[in-house]
């Protein structure tokens, strides 16, 4: 492709005529607790191989942790992956999981599904009463092994913090 101003471009995609990319299912857990383990299953058909082995599937998940990603796993050729949620992350943290299925053209499809950690919301009042948070502080806490962070404050001096359940 060119622009006429004599600059130009290219890109490849591969076409595969008469052969459809797969579909793909995943199913399993939506949230998870720091430290324990989570399952998550996947299957993949197409039009035309029909339902795919399991060796046409494979995992890749990351934990997500504000602005960077730390690999938690690959797995091959299994429907079903059990993963151990790390604690040592706070509730500013997911999981990603992507699953990719290869038919038998060639053709590779891929899906991703975020695990969220189970969070719950904890009040804390001053006594006496009237101190005053600030939502431009950020405090953390260990609280078994999980780092608790500070969220917002309230004009009463009530403080809410978002905590691992």
């Amino acid at each position: 492709m060119s622009d006429g101003r004599g600059k130009s471009a290219s890109a490849s995609q591969q076409i595969s005529a008469g052969n459809s990319a797969p579909q793909i299912t995943i199913g399993g857990a939506s949230t998870y607790r720091g430290g324990e383990v989570f399952t998550v299953t996947g299957s993949a058909s197409d039009a035309e191989d029909g339902a795919m082995p399991s060796s046409a599937l494979a995992w890749n998940v990351r934990l997500i942790h504000i602005e960077h990603a730390h690999p938690a796993g690959t797995y091959s050729g299994v429907g079903q992956i059990d993963v151990q949620a790390t604690s040592d992350h706070d509730a500013a943290s997911h999981y990603e999981v992507e699953l990719s299925a290869t038919d038998s053209g060639g053709l590779t499809a891929r899906k991703t599904v975020v695990i969220n950690p189970e969070t719950t919301t904890v009040h804390l009042r001053s006594e006496p009463s009237g101190a005053r948070g600030s939502s431009m502080m950020s405090w953390l806490w260990p609280v078994s092994g999980m780092m608790l962070r500070y969220m917002s404050s309230r004009p009463s001096g009530e403080l809410v913090i978002e905590v691992p359940a």
